[in-house]
């Protein structure tokens, strides 16, 4: 009974699978991409991206039947309305949308709108009468529309093509003020130094494919099946790190003299030479626990308070402290630090060993969290990558299911960059901030 079962079910594959190369054989497939680096993007003429990484693994890309389009968003949107394409990456799912276009159903990841400046700002009531550079036909563009006129605020926007365009802009002094997605303001914040996020993020959502409305649901279950295979292995995390990566070597490039220092210290100290512009984080984060584990036995034996709370997990003041070097390494190093903060409803003091339990195993080693207040837990990474968030919640809450706790979390992320001489305690308020937002969603 069994064999005729699982040969039934071999049967069900196979017809799928032939059903599904027919359709491509048969139809072709044109896919729109536009430029959002580093989810999709073009280089040399060639359609690069995470977005591009998951249809490669899912088509044959090399046919003949398949053809990429590049263009500028709004107008690929236009084009899929007309069925002048199949599919479009990178895409926000909204009920508006998907009234128009099909949405596959597994998310890639999630990103929302923040506003970004290049002066002093402190009140959503300064935009009134000011003029606000936006991403034509972008949706936080729209959803941050609607959120002025809730509040009465007269805004005028001037329309761009990319996010890029609108930072560059904000960046140049042309505009005071811009609306981006959350994402592209992370990857491109080395580029547009003058510009800084406010406190202000808006509209989360899920980024997926979008279809025209009459596609063959085949193509649609094949990219989700994809995208749920690279979830659970770890490797869609993998290859969207990947393009972080890229980016900080070919930017990284070490003077002469330093290279001279560290010849010496490594013949020296390990008698060995064997230098690599690719060190690994993990070494780093070691070498680095080694140089303060000296200071934070002193600072343990010297106070009063109960420093450490559980493994990786510190007090407020320790924690501070222990954050504050973090940043002078990361300084030192041309790094970035991720500050990510759990929020968490409800907590219990029963429960709250469990949690810490787990939230202690979900921490690498090297990396570090503290309690800074009853409810709210931060924990530094000496690592970054924007993928961290969807990440690190999902993690998060696999294992507290596994431990038979569940319970209601929402997450803050923000970045520590060396380069904008920002306090980290600022950094770490701006994702106290921002974890109080998402609650409310």
């Amino acid at each position: 009974m069994k064999n005729v079962e699982n040969n039934a079910l071999k049967s069900v594959i196979l017809a799928t699978l032939v059903s599904f190369i027919f359709c491509i054989q048969t139809f072709g497939l044109k896919i729109g991409y536009y430029d959002n680096f580093p989810l999709c993007y073009e280089e040399n003429g060639e359609p690069k991206g995470l977005f591009i990484d998951i249809l490669k693994k899912t088509f044959d890309v090399k046919s003949e039947k398949i053809e990429f389009v590049f263009g500028e968003f709004n107008g690929l949107l236009e084009e899929l309305r007309m069925g002048k394409i199949d599919i479009l990456t990178v895409v926000a799912d909204t009920q508006e949308r998907r009234n128009i276009y099909k949405f596959n159903e597994e998310p890639v990841l999630t990103n929302w709108g923040v506003l970004v400046t290049n002066v002093p700002f402190k009140d959503i009531q300064e935009l009134n009468g000011k003029k606000v550079a936006v991403n034509r036909g972008d949706i936080y563009y729209n959803e941050f529309k609607k959120l002025m006129n809730s509040f009465g605020i007269e805004v005028y926007f001037d329309e761009f093509d990319t996010y890029y365009d609108v930072l560059s802009n904000v960046n140049d002094g042309k505009y005071n003020f811009g609306v981006v997605s959350r994402l592209s303001y992370l990857v491109n914040s080395e580029k547009v130094p003058n510009v800084r996020q406010t406190s202000y993020v808006f509209s989360p959502v899920l980024l997926k494919f979008a279809f025209k409305k009459d596609i063959d649901y085949i193509f649609v279950q094949e990219i989700d099946r994809t995208i749920r295979n690279l979830k659970s292995n770890g490797e869609i995390e993998k290859l969207f790190n990947s393009y972080f990566l890229m980016k900080e070597n070919k930017k990284f490039e070490v003077p002469g003299y330093l290279w001279i220092i560290i010849i010496v210290f490594l013949i020296a100290s390990l008698g060995v030479v064997y230098l690599s512009h690719k060190i690994s984080m993990k070494k780093l984060k070691r070498e680095y626990e080694r140089k303060i584990e000296g200071f934070r036995e002193g600072i343990v034996k010297s106070s009063n308070e109960n420093v450490v709370l559980n493994d990786k997990i510190y007090s407020k003041t320790f924690g501070i402290i222990l954050s504050e070097k973090y940043s002078e390494l990361a300084k030192r190093e041309n790094r970035l630090l991720s500050v990510l903060v759990v929020k968490v409803e409800n907590l219990e003091e029963k429960n709250r060993n469990i949690f810490e339990n787990v939230l202690n195993n979900v921490i690498r080693e090297g990396d570090f969290a503290f309690k800074y207040s009853e409810n709210e837990y931060v924990i530094i990474l000496f690592s970054y990558a924007a993928f961290v968030l969807e990440s690190f919640r999902r993690i998060l809450r696999e294992k507290l299911l596994n431990s038979g706790f569940d319970i209601q979390f929402s997450l803050g992320f923000k970045v520590y960059n060396s380069e904008e001489n920002r306090n980290i305690e600022k950094v770490i308020l701006d994702a106290l901030f921002e974890a109080s937002k998402n609650s409310a969603f």
